[in-house]
């Protein structure tokens, strides 16, 4: 994680903005509830794009999680951090659209953890994606259906954010990704 002194917003439980607090302190002990985003980016084949988080990572480094995901800037709007966050980590242009939000608290650690009011989005493109590596060490398209068996067999390989989410996708809105294939 970039502990630069990006300023993050801070958010109560209905997504109300409270001010600001600097990256690294919405993070330390339980978290501050800040606002933050997922994307899930899809092929046409049905294939969803994973991304192994950079050992440069602070929080849970070296775990698979969904292709891309961060926090808006103090006075950004959450859309323009998702077109900016998808170019810095993977370079992609991809039309995205909202899924849900959904609150979580995990520690990762007794002195680091996420409290996020998490924003879901999802985009399906077959452009290549280019890596940032200090964000990504690796990528891999796992087919829909596989990737629910993966989790269970290595649930301990994932982020936790990411485990809920794809409980989540795989439940409401499978049939509205699938829509846009």
């Amino acid at each position: 994680m970039d502990v630069s002194n990006d300023w993050i917003i801070k958010v109560d439980s209905s997504d109300r903005e409270l001010g600001r607090v600097a990256k690294l302190g919405c993070h330390q002990g339980r978290g501050v509830l800040h606002r933050a985003f997922s994307i899930h980016i899809f092929n046409h084949k049905g294939q969803v794009l994973l991304q192994k988080r950079s050992n440069e990572k602070l929080l849970w480094p070296a775990f698979w999680s969904n292709s891309c995901c961060s926090h808006p800037r103090y006075e950004e709007e959450i859309e323009s951090a998702t077109v900016r966050r998808l170019k810095e980590e993977l370079n992609l242009d991809c039309s995205l659209k909202f899924l849900y939000k959904f609150e979580y608290q995990a520690a990762y650690t007794e002195e680091l953890a996420e409290n996020e009011l998490c924003h879901v989005f999802f985009g399906v493109t077959d452009e290549k994606p280019v890596i940032n590596h200090h964000e990504i060490s690796e990528i891999q398209y796992v087919d829909f259906d596989n990737l629910q068996n993966m989790i269970s067999n290595s649930a301990s390989e994932f982020t936790p954010w990411f485990k809920l989410q794809w409980s989540e996708i795989t439940g409401k809105y499978k049939d509205k990704i699938f829509d846009n294939l």
